[in-house]
Parts: structure tokens; sequence; C-alpha cells
């Protein structure tokens, strides 16, 4: 499995809607590939005001991010999508498009100036930062000082 970007939005010269752009993402990639389109929760709560919102998941899936703060909407017509798509994150590798999957983050409250704080005072931040940023931290020595 693979992840890449698009940056087929970005090339138009005129309003851009998702539907289109997953229909130039299908042309571009093929009928089987799996397309995931993730959004936040609360941009799901309000799926039923976007164009086309219905064909969405005739082009791709939607993993859908519960963010602290947001609930999925119990009733209407979003919750009744969610009822007959809902699958799990194994349904993303099995098909082309066609299932919401929802996903819960847990968020840490951590922030840079913690993670100064602690390289400053001599210990180990390695678990708060991605381990890119921390090889980065330590190769050029940062925040020690």
């Amino acid at each position: 499995m693979s992840a890449n970007c698009s940056a087929i939005k970005l090339q138009r010269n005129k309003p851009s809607y998702t539907y289109d752009t997953l229909c130039d993402l299908r042309a571009e990639l093929g009928v089987e590939t799996s397309v995931v389109l993730c959004m936040g929760a609360d941009a799901f709560a309000g799926l039923s005001t976007w164009h086309r919102w219905q064909d969405l998941l005739q082009l791709a899936h939607m993993v859908v991010v519960a963010r602290p703060g947001w609930v999925i909407p119990e009733q209407g017509d979003v919750r009744e999508l969610l009822n007959q798509h809902q699958g799990e994150a194994s349904c993303l590798l099995q098909k082309p498009a066609g299932a919401i999957v929802l996903q819960r983050l847990r968020l840490l409250p951590i922030s840079a100036t913690e993670v100064r704080s602690q390289i400053k005072a001599g210990e180990s931040a390695q678990f708060l930062v991605p381990d890119a940023v921390w090889r980065y931290i330590k190769t050029h020595d940062l925040y020690v000082k």
C-alpha cells in the first residue's frame, strides 16, 4: 500500500468541489485503486451540504477523524449514510471505495515549550516528537543551552 497526496485541486482555475477532485483522481488512478478521503468529524457533520455528497462513496472511502469536541450526528442524512456504510480500517484495502471508517484521535497535551524545557533540563523528549524530529534535534544539538 502506498499513500500519495495530489495537487489536482491546486491546479484548477475555477471553484473546486471534492466530487470533481475525486472524479479526476479516479480517472488518473483507475477504478481498482483504493482512494481515501480523510476529513474531520466537523466536516462530516456538514457533509449533506456538499456538492454531490451522495456520490462521494462511489469514488472513495471516507475516514472520519473524531476530534475532541466534535461528535458524529445521531440522526439525519449523514447518520443514515454512516449507518449504511460504516466499516473497519481493513475495508480500505479490500475494495476501492464505499466504506466510512471512524477514527478517534488520542491527543496528548504536548507543547513545543515543554519539549524544549525537557531537553534543556537534560531529560529526553524522544517520545514526545516524531522520530525524524528527534533525530534532527539530536543531530543539531538543539535546545541544550
